[in-house]
C-alpha cells in the first residue's frame, strides 16, 4: 500500500492579493500529479475577501483562523495532516512536472531517508531560472527551495518550525536535521517552479528582518558547539566564514571535506562580490592592454563572484598550457576579445577556403563528401547548401562544424585521452554523423552507440552508417537526461538495459544538457571509468559547474582542455577527462 502524501498551502487573502490564477494553477499541478496517495491542506489565515468561496468551489480541504505567519499556518498544518511524508506548497508555486512526487516518495521509501530535496525552477522578474541543490552549503545559506523538500511528517512533529522566526523558520529547521544527522537524500529530477519574492525578500524592511533572524539564527543555532562572538556571527553573515574551530567542527556533518570547502568558496564569493586574487585572475589581469582594459575590467566585474571556484574546481587542476588556453576562451567567449594569433588566422582562413572548395565541388546536396582520418576514408552526406556565392564566415560554420572540426582539427582526439580500439563508445549528441564516423575510422574495432534526439539530425545520421555501411554501429533516438520516462533516458538505464561492457569513451555535446546526462550516468562512470569528453561552454557556468559535479564522484582524475573554435564566435572549448 502506497504511502499518503500531504500537501499543505497557507493562504491569506488570495484574491485581494491578487493571487488568483497563480493559486489554480497551484491547485492544477497538485491534481495532475501521477501519485495517487494525496491529500492537499489549505490553512487560510482567516481571509475575508472572497478566498473561502474560492477554496469551497475549488473543493479543497481547507481550515480557516487567524494565525502568526506562514509558519505558524504550516504547523497548523501539519498537525492536521494524516501523510507519513509532507509537503509544502506556496500558493503561487506550482509543479511543472507531474511524476515529481511519486519519484520522490520512491527516492523516500527506498533510502528511509527523512527527507528529500531536489533542483527546481524559479522565476523572477519573469525570467525563469534554475536553483540547483548543494547540501555542503547548509550551514552557510538555504541550500535548496524548500517547496521541493518531501519530510517525513514524524520530524516535522518532533522539530516543528519556529514560529518566532517569521521570515527564515525554513532554514532554523534545516539546521536542526543537519545537527541532528537526520539522514537526507537528493532527488535528481526538477519538478517544482515558484515564484521569488516571498516575504523575506518583498521589500527592503524585510529583507533587513531576515538578516536581523540570520544573526539569531547563528547566535542560537550553534551555541552548543560554539559561543559566536558579535563580530564572528556579522563576518558570517557578510562573508560566509565561521570561526577555524567552528569550521572544523561542522565538517565532520559531511562527508566529503573537498566538496564543504568547495561550499565555503561558492558562497563566500557570492556574498562578498570581489574579484579574487588567485592565479586565474592574474593571469587574466595579465592580459589587459590599453585597447581591450574597458573590456576585461567588465569581463572581471560580471564574472567576480564566480571566478574564486572556476580557479578552484578547473583552472588550477589544467597544466600551464591549458591554462593558458583557457583564460584565451574565456575571453573571446564571454568579452569578444580576440585572442587568435595572425598565424592562426591564416591557418583558419585556408582551412575555410580548403572547406568552400570541398563542399562547393559536390553535383548537389545529395552528394557526400570524401572526410579522411590518417590513411582511412569514409562518406559523410551534409546539411551543408551548395551556396551561390561565397558565403559569409557565419554561414561557413555549419561545414565548419560537421567538417573541420570534426576531421581536420579533430576537436574530440587528444592523445593519453583515448580508448583502446575495441572498447565501446558512447556518442551522445551524433548529430548528423560525423562524429559516429570519425570514431569508427579511429577505433574501427569498437562498437559505437550514436544518441541523437533531433529529427532531422537522426535522418542524416541513419543516412550516414546505412551510406557507410558500417558494422557493430547502433543509433538511437532519445534524449539523454537525468531520468527515466518516456521522453528522457539515461545513460545507466541505457547501459542497464543493453548490459553493456567495457566503455571506454563517452562524448557528450548536447547543447547544454551535458550536465543532466552526465547526472543520468554516473554508475556507468563510476563502474567502467571511461574517457569523457564534454562541452564547458554552451551554458555560462559550464567551465566550474561541470568540474564541480566531477569532482563530487569523489574519483582521482585528470583534466585537459581543447579549443578549437577561435575564428567567430569563440565556443567549441572541451573538457577531456581521465580517471586515474
Amino acid at each position: 500500500m502506497k504511502p499518503l502524501v500531504t500537501i499543505i498551502t497557507a493562504t491569506s487573502n488570495i484574491i485581494e492579493n491578487d493571487r488568483k490564477d497563480t493559486f489554480v494553477q497551484m491547485i492544477e499541478s497538485v491534481r495532475e500529479q501521477t501519485y495517487s496517495e494525496i491529500e492537499h491542506i489549505i490553512i487560510d489565515n482567516d481571509s475575508k475577501d472572497g478566498t473561502i468561496d474560492l477554496l469551497k468551489d475549488k473543493n479543497l480541504t481547507f481550515y480557516s483562523e487567524p494565525d502568526r505567519g506562514i509558519f505558524d499556518a504550516f504547523n497548523k498544518g501539519v498537525k492536521h495532516a494524516n501523510g507519513k511524508y509532507i509537503v509544502f506548497l506556496n500558493s503561487d508555486d506550482y509543479y511543472h512536472d507531474k511524476y515529481g512526487i511519486e519519484k520522490a516518495v520512491e527516492l523516500l521509501e527506498e533510502t528511509d531517508a527523512g527527507f528529500c530535496f531536489s533542483e527546481c525552477d524559479f522565476i523572477l522578474d519573469g525570467v525563469t531560472y534554475q536553483w540547483e541543490p548543494n547540501i555542503y552549503t547548509a550551514f552557510r545559506q538555504m541550500p535548496f527551495c524548500h517547496q521541493t523538500m518531501v519530510c517525513k511528517k514524524s520530524l516535522l512533529e518532533k522539530f516543528q518550525f519556529d514560529s518566532s522566526y517569521k521570515f527564515i523558520a525554513d532554514y532554523k529547521l534545516l539546521l536542526e536535521f543537519m545537527l541532528n544527522r537526520i539522514p537526507y537524500a537528493e532527488l535528481k529530477y526538477n519538478f517544482v517552479t515558484f515564484r521569488f519574492g516571498g516575504e523575506s525578500t518583498k521589500d527592503i524592511l524585510n529583507v533587513a528582518k531576515s538578516i536581523d533572524e540570520s544573526r539569531r539564527i547563528y547566535k542560537e543555532i550553534f551555541k552548543d558547539l560554539y559561543e559566536m562572538s558579535d563580530t564572528e556571527v556579522e563576518i558570517a553573515i557578510n562573508a560566509a566564514s565561521f570561526p577555524v574551530a567552528l569550521e572544523k567542527i561542522l565538517m565532520k556533518y559531511f562527508d566529503n571535506e573537498s566538496l564543504y570547502i568547495d561550499a565555503f568558496y561558492e558562497v563566500h564569493a557570492s556574498r562578498t562580490n570581489t574579484i579574487p586574487d588567485n592565479n586565474l585572475t592574474q593571469e587574466i589581469l595579465s592580459r589587459k592592454t590599453e585597447e581591450n582594459s574597458s573590456e576585461i575590467d567588465a569581463f572581471l566585474e560580471k564574472f567576480k563572484a564566480i571566478l574564486s571556484f572556476v580557479y578552484r574546481l578547473l583552472y588550477k587542476n589544467l597544466n600551464k598550457a591549458d591554462k593558458i588556453l583557457f583564460v584565451d576562451f574565456l575571453l573571446k567567449r564571454f568579452a569578444n576579445i580576440d585572442t587568435i594569433t595572425s598565424r592562426e588566422q591564416m591557418f583558419f582562413d585556408k582551412v575555410f577556403d580548403m572547406t568552400y572548395q570541398l563542399y562547393q565541388s559536390r553535383e548537389n546536396e545529395n552528394t557526400p563528401v570524401k572526410v579522411q582520418i590518417e590513411s582511412k576514408t569514409a562518406n559523410l552526406l551534409s546539411k551543408t547548401p551548395i551556396f551561390g556565392s561565397k558565403p559569409e564566415k557565419e554561414q561557413e560554420l555549419m561545414s565548419y562544424y560537421e567538417y573541420v572540426h570534426t576531421y581536420v582539427l579533430r576537436e574530440y582526439h587528444l592523445k593519453d585521452f583515448e580508448p583502446t580500439n575495441g572498447q565501446t563508445i558512447l556518442d551522445c549528441g551524433a548529430s548528423i554523423g560525423d562524429t559516429a564516423i570519425y570514431f569508427k575510422l579511429m577505433y574501427p574495432d569498437s562498437f559505437i552507440y550514436a544518441f541523437e534526439c533531433d529529427d532531422e539530425n537522426y535522418e542524416y545520421l541513419n543516412a550516414n552508417m546505412e551510406l557507410n555501411n558500417f558494422e557493430n554501429v547502433a543509433t538511437i533516438k532519445a534524449f539523454l537526461s537525468d531520468t527515466n520516462d518516456d521522453k528522457q533516458l539515461t545513460i545507466d538505464e541505457f547501459v542497464k538495459q543493453t548490459n553493456t561492457e567495457n566503455i571506454g569513451l563517452i562524448k557528450f555535446d548536447i547543447e547544454g544538457e551535458e550536465r543532466k546526462a552526465l547526472k543520468g550516468a554516473i554508475n556507468t562512470i563510476r563502474t567502467q571509468k571511461p574517457i569523457l569528453i564534454i562541452p564547458i561552454y554552451h551554458l555560462a557556468d559550464d567551465c566550474y559547474q561541470i568540474p564541480k559535479f566531477l569532482k563530487s564522484l569523489n574519483m582521482p582524475m585528470q583534466f585537459r582542455l581543447k579549443w578549437v573554435e577561435k575564428r567567430v564566435w569563440g565556443m567549441d572549448c572541451t573538457l577531456f577527462v581521465k580517471f586515474l
